[in-house]
């Protein structure tokens, strides 16, 4: 399988005055296309492989975070990806303009995130998939979803000690979805569902000498 990359794109860094609410923001905007020959192709679920033709994928990236002076501080980025097949043929089936499969067209995320001085970070997150396809055939679709997640952390010292407690809820909402597919699958059940509400934590301590 060969690839050919063309990308365009331009960044930035803004830094804004004691008087400003913003204390600094960053932001990226990148345009691509990708060429693909002889596209690996799993099947039965990556039991085994082929190459099948060719497929095309134009896309889009945006990203953006802002930080304020008050501790907050909030970050975005959204893909936007068009891939399809511009030649396939299999067992006498074409393919071509459909859309390849496992690649979602819309990811999403947003991240607000809270730091005080005294060592205590929140943070709040929102993460979105678009639909997508789990065949060739562009017949088994795995619907769209979308999670929030969230996490508390706080740093100190102790002498020469420096630790770290954290704890989060992932799936705060508790909903049903599919966290990723078998491509291609010959019978049965494709989807892997995702976790439901879970919580996890954990605590780190560092001895500097």
């Amino acid at each position: 399988m060969t690839s050919t990359t063309y990308e365009a794109g331009f960044k930035g860094v803004e830094v804004f005055g004691d008087e400003s609410l913003i204390e600094s923001w960053s932001y990226s905007l990148a345009v691509y296309r990708i060429d693909i020959r002889n596209e690996i192709v799993p099947y039965n679920g990556g039991a085994y492989y082929f190459s099948a033709g060719q497929s095309r994928r134009h896309g889009a990236e945006f990203a953006a975070q802002a930080f304020l002076f008050s501790g907050f501080s909030f970050s975005t980025s959204i893909t936007y990806l068009d891939a399809e097949y511009v030649s396939y043929l299999s067992d006498f089936i074409d393919y071509k303009g459909n859309e390849v499969p496992g690649i979602s067209s819309l990811l999403f995320n947003s991240r607000a995130r809270f730091v005080s001085s005294g060592g205590l970070t929140i943070e709040l997150a929102v993460d979105h998939w678009g639909e997508y396809f789990a065949d060739d055939a562009n017949t088994l679709t795995i619907p769209s979803a979308t999670t929030l997640n969230s996490n508390v952390a706080y740093s100190f010292l102790l002498g020469p000690l420096t630790g770290t407690l954290m704890a989060g809820v992932q799936n705060l909402l508790d909903l049903k979805y599919a966290s990723s597919a078998f491509i291609n699958p010959v019978a049965g059940s494709y989807l892997e569902p995702g976790l439901p509400r879970n919580i996890y934590g954990g605590f780190n301590v560092k001895w500097i000498l």
